[in-house]
């Protein structure tokens, strides 16, 4: 009924079927059952599997090491192409609530922190080459107000590399580095902006720097006198009927506090940018902003001593009137009590003011330098 040994038409030998990822069983040769026989198949036609003893078992695999491939960091310049930033920013500019003003946070909030510097580079150097914007004012507002997210992010990360077990106490001094590379940042896109407002037709330039002013002044945080000295710098590029009114803006009682050091060049732009007739109007503004904007004394100190180096340029008739409040401030009369000039101060300024007083060779009334001087040595002395 059945053919046996080894022609073509034999049984095939019996084997246990094996996988790829698993080593092939050993084989173990026994007498054939006693059934075989009936069937005239020889013990060579058979080959069982039997339990697996000690002896069959084959050395161990080498253990697979585990190929760890790195991750791909993303080409934002490939993946998003810059007219898709346009829009972006476009829609930042027009509601910071918007669905790409949001998702653009939640970008820079979960994201890597190298991919969310990257994508808000981007956005930045999109509104910093169209400084003709319409929507430019707003654009820089909902910027900086989204980079408060980064900011934070990026000062913890610089704590994180400290090996200090106390490091988290020099996040004060990080926060305050990360703002200083922000606001350097952002000064280049507002000195495009100020450029493109000087290359403007000569009629609309007031408007335009008036509308940019306004929107610096609303960013909290970056309007300090460092800023309001570069728009101050703008001012020479308006008509001449129009610089006045730009710079008593800037410093009138309804304007935003200037604060922040840099006074002494805030002063020294303002001064050189009016008119002469001009000048006293522009030093009593001046004076009044820095008093009343409760910066640091030094700072105090600059405008006043800034303010006497030009008071040649004064109108004689306005000379002793600006003198005389610059001695006021001195030695806080009146008004100026709340300054925290000391005694040795005030005797370092009024010597100074006497210097720069002396330098000015017109005839007109002045203080009585050398009796205020001993006053307050008298002062220092009790």
């Amino acid at each position: 009924m059945f053919s046996s040994g080894p022609s073509g038409n034999a049984p095939q030998r019996l084997t246990h079927p094996t996988h790829a990822s698993e080593p092939a069983a050993k084989r173990h040769q026994t007498e054939p059952p006693s059934f075989a026989a009936d069937f005239g198949a020889c013990y060579s036609n058979f080959c069982f599997v039997t339990g697996v003893s000690p002896a069959c078992v084959p050395p161990a695999a080498p253990r697979l090491t585990q190929v760890v491939t790195p991750r791909r960091t993303l080409d934002v310049d490939r993946v998003v192409p810059a007219g898709i930033t346009d829009g972006t920013l476009i829609n930042i500019a027009d509601d910071l609530k918007s669905l790409s003003a949001l998702a653009t946070r939640a970008h820079l909030t979960t994201s890597p922190l190298p991919e969310a510097k990257r994508h808000f580079e981007r956005l930045l150097a999109s509104l910093e080459a169209s400084p003709n914007l319409t929507c430019w004012r707003s654009a820089f507002e909902n910027l900086l107000n989204l980079h408060d997210t980064l900011e934070q992010r990026t000062a913890h990360a610089m704590v994180d590399l400290l090996f200090d077990a106390s490091a988290e106490q020099h996040l004060p001094e990080a926060k305050a580095l990360v703002r200083t590379a922000r606001n350097a940042r952002f000064d280049n896109v507002l000195r495009g902006r100020l450029e493109a407002i000087a290359a403007m037709p000569p009629a609309t330039r007031l408007n335009a720097w008036r509308d940019t002013l306004a929107a610096i002044q609303r960013c909290e945080g970056y309007y300090e006198a460092s800023t309001a000295n570069r728009l101050a710098k703008c001012i020479g590029a308006l008509p001449e009927t129009d610089r006045e009114v730009a710079i008593l803006g800037m410093l009138s009682d309804g304007a935003k506090v200037i604060r922040g050091p840099g006074w002494n060049s805030l002063a020294t732009t303002l001064y050189r940018t009016c008119a002469a007739e001009s000048l006293p109007r522009v030093m009593r503004a001046t004076l009044d902003a820095a008093t009343h904007a409760h910066v640091h004394d030094a700072d105090i100190k600059d405008a006043v001593m800034t303010t006497a180096q030009h008071i040649d340029r004064c109108p004689l008739q306005d000379a002793e009137d600006v003198l005389q409040r610059l001695v006021a401030i001195t030695t806080l009369e009146d008004e100026y009590d709340h300054l925290g000039f000391t005694d040795l101060d005030a005797i370092s300024m009024l010597r100074d003011l006497r210097h720069f007083s002396n330098d000015d060779r017109r005839a007109y009334p002045r203080p009585n330098f050398d009796y205020l001087i001993q006053q307050q040595c008298s002062y220092a002395a009790d």
